[in-house]
């Protein structure tokens, strides 16, 4: 059994390496035989694992010849890696917007003198939010787009099927992995360490406890995590909870549901010092103002959170409603976001990263990449 199954990761990496280098006119789609191979090893965590593990570390080898050191270097290969061909459309599009998010939320900690915001470079946040899901450019895209289906000859098979526990805990755990070994292949020292917490700990929740997704790494606490990291997870979060190609629920459709979620949900999965200077960044109000607002937005539930996703829709129907929110929202400064975007376009252009920010963040618009 164990001489098969070897066999199988053989023919699965050989295959998959003649397959994936396929130029895509569309939408990305998996290699057949790797789908047929994930699929087959779907509710057995061990074995696909073990797959995965295998393939992440044959791409990371081949990041690492040849490889400089130093902060252009990684911007450079980040910006190949997510530009290759249409395989990462959605990725790139997610970090760019999650890179400007972070770098609102440093700018406005910085500028409010928020607690732990001294030594906060908000440039350095942009790349770590744009460089927060490069580790998933290392996982089999039968895996990352699993409901996409493959393209054949005949037309497409296996498409619409979702991802198995197992697949989603794999996915989650071995894109952090993976982007942490690759950020190391580049540098140390505090620079570096900086975005090494923002790509490896954007998924820890405030409180450490779980809501309607788990916090991971388990064994840490939001808290008790530099500022930095915790702008991370919020960025992530309000570009995250918006649409995206693999939910068949979408009951988050714009910038204004994602504030509205944020807020809810603030003091648990988000610091709500992060939830404010975010929205003293896109709205004419005062730090104090937002931090006196947040605990009237809080769902009844407390720390407890939410846990079921029908209470959470029917809160935020009533939320979005609520005169002292509907009052939050008629004070966007979309001027002052503009601004904001065009000062972090300027500097990623500087470092090289010119395809990436140069689009305009997805929920500011509401327009959504389908890969």
């Amino acid at each position: 059994m164990l001489r098969n199954r070897e066999l199988l990761i053989k023919l699965f990496v050989y295959t998959n390496y003649l397959m994936i280098t396929t130029n895509h006119k569309g939408p990305a789609h998996a290699p057949l035989l790797q789908t047929v191979l994930f699929r087959a090893f779907s509710r057995s965590e061990p074995a696909l694992e073990g797959l995965t593990r295998r393939y992440v570390e044959r791409k990371l080898k081949e990041e690492e010849n040849g490889v400089g050191r130093g902060l252009r270097p990684l911007i450079c290969s980040a910006v190949e890696r997510l530009n290759e061909q249409k395989k990462w459309q959605y990725t790139r599009r997610h970090c760019a917007e999650v890179g400007v998010y972070s770098y609102i939320i440093a700018s406005e900690a910085k500028r409010w003198g928020v607690p732990g915001a001294e030594e906060l470079d908000p440039k350095l946040c942009l790349i770590g939010g744009i460089l927060h899901d490069i580790g998933k450019t290392f996982l089999p895209l039968a895996l990352v787009i699993k409901e996409r289906g493959v393209e054949t000859f005949f037309g497409k098979v296996f498409e619409g099927r979702q991802m198995t526990g197992v697949e989603r805990r794999i996915m989650r755990y071995e894109h952090l992995h993976a982007g942490i070994r690759y950020v190391k292949l580049f540098g140390t020292g505090q620079r570096f360490n900086v975005l090494l917490d923002m790509v490896g700990l954007h998924h820890v929740m405030y409180d450490g406890q779980h809501s309607l997704v788990p916090s991971y790494p388990s064994r840490f606490n939001g808290r008790d995590l530099p500022l930095h990291v915790r702008i991370a997870k919020t960025a992530d979060f309000l570009s995250a909870v918006c649409p995206r190609h693999y939910r068949r629920d979408q009951w988050i459709v714009s910038l204004h549901d994602a504030i509205a979620y944020a807020v809810t949900v603030a003091g648990r999965e988000l610091d709500p010092i992060c939830v404010s200077s975010f929205l003293t960044g896109v709205h004419n109000r005062t730090l104090t103002d937002v931090m006196e607002m947040l605990p009237h937005f809080k769902h009844p539930g407390g720390r407890m959170g939410i846990s079921d996703q029908d209470l959470l829709c029917r809160y935020l129907l009533e939320l979005k409603q609520d005169p002292e929110f509907l009052e939050l929202v008629k004070s966007r400064d979309q001027a002052r976001f503009w601004q904001y975007q065009k000062r972090a376009d300027v500097y990623a252009r500087s470092v090289g990263f010119p395809t990436i920010v140069g689009s305009l963040p997805l929920s500011i618009n509401n327009k959504y990449a389908q890969a």
